[in-house]
């Protein structure tokens, strides 16, 4: 328990003592229902801006990966340096992987799940003669 003196100190220095109170129904309601307007505004603003520039990057891939495929021996000497460079980043590209998919591992240095989505949305672009901007 706190004395007189106590609480003045604690007052002059500006800490705030704060009892230990049960939350309750409506309290942890409102703050949840504050997290879901934090969400809502992340996925409207930050995420889909975010969306955006990972959209624009991907169109780039693209891009660079069509240019290559114009020339046989520049996309085979493109994809072995690409793989020696993934190589001394520790990471892993299979013999059979898809051209596309050396390319995306190289731009994203990203994990094998997010390189295949990325991978299986550009070959999909490809296949429906989608032109990169």
């Amino acid at each position: 328990m706190q004395t007189t003196n106590e609480v003045t100190v604690a007052k002059k220095e500006s800490i705030i003592i704060k009892a230990t109170v049960a939350p309750t129904t409506e309290s942890v309601i409102k703050r949840a229902d504050a997290l879901v307007k934090e969400r809502e505004q992340y996925e409207t603003v930050t995420l889909a801006r975010s969306n955006k520039e990972l959209y624009g990057i991907l169109g780039k891939v693209h891009g660079l990966y069509l240019e290559a495929s114009k020339d046989i021996d520049c996309l085979k000497q493109t994809l072995s340096q690409m793989k020696a460079a993934l190589a001394v980043r520790s990471i892993k590209v299979q013999v059979n992987s898809p051209a596309i998919t050396v390319f995306v591992r190289y731009v994203f240095n990203s994990d094998r799940k997010r390189a295949y989505n990325y991978t299986r949305t550009l070959m999909a672009a490809i296949k429906a003669n989608v032109k990169p901007e």
